[in-house]
């Protein structure tokens, strides 16, 4: 049997790596062969954690709230069939599939707590792809069915200039998940997200400026109803931009 001093130094030196440890100090701490780290989160790490995981999951049921209540309007078919489409496509992809997207990769996110980083990545990429795809179909049907230069609105320029940038977002996306880690990947994962919290944000915008349009606000029975998706709105985007948000800032020494 080797004697403990023939061990390789370098094993008692490694750190631990895993993703609850970090931003941690360690309570109790062994060193030998190899190194073992107890962590002993704080009471405040506990309830911060708590309170972010309790946000996501309420942004996750306005987020279904909000979507389900405008697929319930384009049932009524108060629009032409390609306006519908328009509505049902944009919506499912700037605020349904983007916001779960960026979720994703949120450690506190209950959804994906169970998934390894790796096919978080994946689904974060295939949602941002199957989201860009919706709202590119919905923007060209509606602008196929009547493409007017003076019928450019708040609406759809605020549209057109979210799905623009996110296609930036996304091409940026591709090549970090292609690449390996490096000056590169490391630049392209700023523009990232912060192309990615813009386009939100400007969809986000888009989306409420859709609802306060006189076709929806005289189609919702109470005054509640026209007040309750824009409030879930803008609760969601806080919510899903807040991480991307922090990091960005972070990597610009601002904390």
């Amino acid at each position: 049997m080797k004697s403990r001093s023939l061990m390789p130094k370098n094993l008692a030196d490694r750190v631990c790596g895993l993703e609850c440890a970090k931003d941690q100090q360690p309570t109790v701490e062994f060193v030998g062969p190899v190194k073992i780290v107890l962590v002993d989160p704080s009471k405040k790490e506990n309830r911060r954690k708590s309170c972010g995981a309790a946000f996501i999951a309420l942004a996750n049921l306005m987020m279904g709230a909000s979507n389900i209540t405008i697929l319930y309007y384009t049932l009524g078919f108060k629009l032409k069939l390609f306006v519908n489409l328009h509505i049902v496509l944009c919506t499912i992809g700037y605020q349904l599939c983007f916001p779960s997207a960026i979720l994703l990769l949120n450690s506190l996110n209950g959804a994906s707590s169970g998934l390894k980083l790796k096919q978080r990545k994946f689904q974060h990429l295939f949602l941002q792809l199957f989201g860009l795809g919706c709202g590119a179909a919905g923007s060209a049907l509606v602008f196929l069915d009547h493409f007017k230069i003076s019928k450019f609105t708040f609406h759809s320029i605020t549209g057109v200039a979210s799905g623009g940038i996110a296609v930036l977002a996304v091409l940026t996306g591709l090549i970090i998940y292609c690449t390996g880690k490096g000056t590169v990947e490391d630049v392209c994962k700023f523009c990232h997200m912060s192309y990615g919290v813009l386009s939100f944000i400007l969809s986000s915008v888009c989306f409420v400026s859709g609802l306060l349009r006189p076709v929806y606000s005289k189609w919702v029975p109470l005054p509640e109803m026209l007040a309750f998706p824009i409030i879930f709105c803008v609760f969601v985007t806080i919510v899903v931009v807040f991480g991307p948000v922090y990091k960005v800032l972070k990597k610009m020494d601002y904390f």
